[in-house]
């Protein structure tokens, strides 16, 4: 089987608010698989470069502003 993401695991940066819920420049700076092995920076940008990672990077920079 293979060893999953831990998408509760993932957090982001580069959230600007000049940006503000456009968010382009944020990104999955860290995570883990299910076993607790972290992601290597070319995994995280894989995910974030992927649709799963683009749409999941985007909720949590929107839940990262506090309006």
């Amino acid at each position: 089987m293979k060893n999953l993401i831990n998408l509760n695991s993932i957090r982001v940066d580069g959230v600007d608010m000049e940006d503000a819920f456009d968010f382009c420049d944020a990104f999955a700076c860290s995570g883990e698989r299910e076993d607790g092995t972290p992601l290597t920076d070319q995994e995280l940008e894989d995910f974030t470069d992927s649709d799963l990672g683009r749409s999941l990077v985007y909720k949590l920079a929107c839940e990262s502003v506090n309006y």
